[in-house]
């Protein structure tokens, strides 16, 4: 049998997915590590008020505990403007409500408030496409508030007459006066719906580092973006 590009694409898809569902069990007995298999899903819109700036809500939903409990809920804002060919500067805002781990009845969720300044660099080679994005995050809460470093570098490939076009993204979390704290590792597809609304599939892979019992998080999920356009 002939293997195409196309081929090779859906049964790595269909490699991560098997991942996701069945390799936690086997880590776990391996070692110590903490397995759990997550649900992330969201729905955004996007308006474009000027050629270069992006506006942008999502409502966001994070399952957790092999899908079954809500760990989080949140509701981002975000603004993003080209500043010239292929780089973009960008500014979001997360107001985060998270299951409160003790289950306490009367505070059930817990209120947090993030920020984050984000310098991007995206580019393509013919069917190659990628970038590169830096992040600066402020998570803040009523006991403390956590500064973050992300860096993330993507790569993807644009296949003639097929609409599962792939990418891959690496990226890695560092905490100032502190230590890297997690990496994860993405395998995404982008599915057109129509000129105005699309839909990313992803499974997603987070392991913690400098952990004594480090916790690795499989993830699948969808987002869904519809674009706003006003004559």
């Amino acid at each position: 049998m002939k293997i195409t590009n196309k081929r090779i694409v859906l049964l790595s898809l269909l490699f991560c997915l098997k991942s996701v569902l069945c390799d936690s069990a086997f880590s776990q007995k391996k070692t110590k590590v903490i397995n759990d298999f997550e649900s992330w899903s969201s729905i955004g819109l996007t308006y474009k008020p000027i050629k270069k700036l992006t506006l942008g809500v999502e409502q966001n939903l994070r399952l957790k505990e092999n899908s079954s409990t809500i760990e989080k809920y949140f509701t981002q804002l975000g603004a993003d403007y080209k500043l010239f060919k292929n780089f973009e500067i960008g500014l979001g805002y997360r107001f985060v409500r998270t299951q409160d781990e003790n289950y306490l009845p009367e505070s059930n969720y817990e209120n947090s408030d993030r920020f984050n300044l984000d310098a991007s660099y995206n580019n393509s080679v013919k069917r190659f496409s990628y970038g590169i994005r830096s992040r600066y995050q402020l998570k803040k809460d009523d006991i403390s508030s956590t500064e973050t470093l992300r860096f993330k570098s993507e790569i993807g490939y644009n296949f003639k007459k097929w609409k599962l076009d792939p990418e891959f993204s690496g990226e890695i979390f560092y905490r100032p006066n502190d230590s890297f704290n997690n990496y994860r590792l993405t395998l995404s597809t982008n599915i057109d719906i129509d000129k105005q609304s699309s839909v990313k599939l992803f499974v997603l892979y987070e392991n913690e580092l400098n952990e004594q019992f480090p916790k690795s998080t499989y993830v699948a999920g969808f987002s869904f973006t519809h674009r706003l356009k006003f004559k």
